[in-house]
This record gives structure tokens, sequence and C-alpha cells, in this order.
């Protein structure tokens, strides 16, 4: 998704009290104030190149009881037609909007659609039956006896942590896929959702 916000400044004053000496006196104080005239909010139409999901898949979590999982997400591009396809239209929207107002703010980064999107969550291999060591009453007993940290010692040394790259592919329909091919070769240009524009521009280059 893209967004531009128009704003500019105006000059403002306000009184303002003070004090000297213990006695109060007025001042005139003279600031500015940011003022936002327009926003527009676009996002990528990928309709005519496709996307698929190319997260990997988790594995070996079986034999513990609690995972502490973090989400990031970022996108890529199976070929140059889609990745052109992008940043025509990213670079339409921001020209579309730009000179609206004396200053532009642009945003951009990427949701996935009917998703509530949480970056930190902890799971249980059996929610109903959560282990001993997780439940308040373990840590108030340990807590007690002076024991608290042991308990945190058990609980960490039983915890996978895992780091879950969400990542989705554009241009899948560009790029003919055979029932022997399980992944055909394609030039990825990761894109990541809290990447700033100019870092994203130095990256698009770097990958030409």
């Amino acid at each position: 998704w893209w967004k531009a916000i128009s704003y500019h400044y105006v000059r403002r004053t306000r009184q303002v009290t003070r004090y000297r000496n213990g006695d109060a006196y007025t001042t005139t104080q003279v600031y500015h104030e940011r003022v936002n005239t327009h926003v527009a909010e676009a996002e990528f139409d990928y309709g005519n190149c496709g996307a698929k999901d190319i997260s990997k898949h988790l594995q070996g979590l079986e034999g513990f009881p609690i995972t502490r999982l973090r989400f990031t997400k970022c996108f890529s591009f199976a070929n140059v037609e889609s990745e052109n396809s992008y940043l025509t239209q990213r670079a339409r929207f921001f020209t579309e909007n730009e000179g609206l107002d004396d200053y532009m703010e642009a945003r951009e980064g990427m949701h996935l659609k009917n998703v509530d999107f949480k970056e930190y969550m902890i799971g249980f291999s059996n929610p109903s039956h959560p282990p001993w060591y997780a439940s308040h009453s373990a840590f108030w007993v340990a807590a007690a006896f002076t024991l608290s940290w042991p308990l945190r010692v058990l609980t960490e040394y039983r915890t996978a942590c895992v780091h879950y790259h969400v990542e989705k592919l554009f241009g899948v329909d560009f790029v003919p896929v055979t029932p022997s091919e399980e992944r055909p070769y394609c030039r990825h240009i990761p894109r990541v959702n809290t990447i700033d524009s100019t870092e994203l521009e130095w990256h698009i280059r770097s990958n030409q």
C-alpha cells in the first residue's frame, strides 16, 4: 500500500504564563502548526500478475509445549514484468499527489487482506492442557519459596523461539510452471514492510 499526505505549516501565536522570582507574567509565543490538507491511499493492483504464498513450513516444534513466535512480512517478484508493474503504479500514485500543497509525506508498507496481523504470539501444543510450569499457581508457589528464577530457566528451556517470515510472490502468471518444476527460477527482489522510501529505491537499483 501507499499513502500520500499533503500538508503545510501555519504560523500561530499563543499566550503563555511564566514565572520569575515568584511573579507571574504573560508572554506571546510563536509556533508553527502542521495542517494536513489532503490524504490519498492506494495499493498494488496485482490482478494481472497473480500471487501466491511462498512462506516456509514450520517443522520440529512437536517437542516443545510452548512456542514463542515473531512474525514479519515481505513480498517478492517472480519476474521483471511484475516488478515494472509495481514500480509504474507506485510512481503514478505519488506523481498524481505531488504538488497539491507545500509538502508531501510519503508512506508505504504491506498489509495482509482479511488478516488480523500480530507481530508477536505465543502458542501451546495443547491449549486445553498447558504445561504445569506455565500456570499462575506454579509461579506464585515458586515465588513464595524464592524459586522463581529456576522456574523461568525451565520455561525458557522448554520454549521454542521462532521468527516466521510471511512472504508473498507476485508475478506467478508471467512465469510458465510445468508439473515437473517444483519452483521455477526467478530473481527475487524483497520488499520489507518496514523499509523507507530511500532504502527501497536503493535496493531496487542494486538488484537491477
